[in-house]
């Protein structure tokens, strides 16, 4: 008589720690990194471009990690640049492909534009799903174009732009309209 009251009591006792697990394990899934590599097509391209004439990529912007946890943001030239100076023991393929999964912190000083990570942006990035994240701040335009929504505050452009950046979009700035066009790379 007391074994069969004491089973019901070890089974729903077992229930409630898989139920428990189960619930964890959704709260953490919910709150994932982002992050991909970076498309080795697109950097395959720029690596095998013929350095003496103009890029291709000469209007994209690209998010590299600096000294004091700063995001710096190069042109392809300026890319060019700092691999000359401070990587060229590296093939530049592998260079880019370190750089721009962001493995590499180079010396920024030949930036003009460098930022740290906006709070809430990050909060927003960390908290949402991808495609919430992408289209809280942007919108789509065509099939893998996108425009930077008017309405996104100063200070959290940067931001916005580096963590598309790390998963793989490209930002090129439109001079006509003044716009961010961001465009899917894979």
């Amino acid at each position: 008589m007391i074994y069969i009251r004491i089973w019901p009591l070890i089974t729903m006792k077992k229930l409630n720690k898989i139920l428990i697990l189960l619930f964890i394990a959704c709260c953490l899934s919910c709150n994932t990194k982002h992050d991909i590599p970076f498309n080795q097509t697109i950097i395959k391209s720029i690596s095998e471009e013929d350095e003496n004439s103009p890029s291709r990529y000469f209007n994209s912007l690209f998010f590299c990690k600096c000294q004091n946890e700063e995001i710096s943001i190069l042109n392809i030239y300026e890319i060019r640049e700092v691999y000359h100076k401070e990587f060229k023991q590296m093939k530049f393929k592998d260079f880019l492909t370190e750089l721009f999964n962001q493995k590499l912190i180079i010396n920024c000083s030949i930036s003009n534009t460098k930022f740290n990570i906006n709070d809430n942006v990050k909060k927003n990035y960390l908290n949402m799903t991808f495609d919430d994240f992408l289209n809280f701040y942007c919108v789509k335009k065509r099939e893998n174009l996108f425009w930077l929504k008017n309405e996104v505050a100063e200070v959290s452009k940067n931001s916005v732009l580096y963590f598309l950046f790390t998963n793989s979009y490209i930002t090129n700035i439109d001079d006509y309209n003044g716009a961010y066009v961001i465009k899917k790379t894979f």
